[in-house]
C-alpha cells in the first residue's frame, strides 16, 4: 500500500511539475527519482523473506555483489582511467 501511495505521490508531483513549464532536465530527473523509489521499494519487498531465512551479512553480500555486476559495463571505463 505504501509503495501505491508513493508512486501516486511521484506521479502527482511530475504532472504537475510538467505543467509549471520546466525544463526538461528537471522532468528527468523527477522520472530517476520515481524510478528509483520505485525500485528501492521493490527491493525492501523481496529482500524481506530472505532476511528471515538467512543472516543479514549473507544476503547483503549477494545484493552488493550482484550489484556490482550490474552496474559494471556502465562504470568500468571510468574505473580504468582513475589515476
Amino acid at each position: 500500500m505504501g509503495i501505491i501511495l508513493g508512486m501516486t505521490g511521484a506521479v502527482g508531483v511530475i504532472t504537475i511539475s510538467s505543467k509549471a513549464n520546466m525544463a526538461q532536465g528537471d522532468a528527468w530527473g523527477d522520472l530517476f527519482v520515481l524510478v528509483n523509489a520505485v525500485s528501492y521499494g521493490s527491493y525492501l519487498v523481496l529482500v524481506k523473506p530472505l532476511m528471515a531465512e538467512y543472516k543479514a551479512l549473507t544476503v547483503v553480500k549477494w545484493v552488493f555483489t550482484f550489484g556490482f555486476l550490474g552496474i559494471l559495463p556502465f562504470g568500468i571505463q571510468e574505473v580504468l582511467t582513475t589515476q
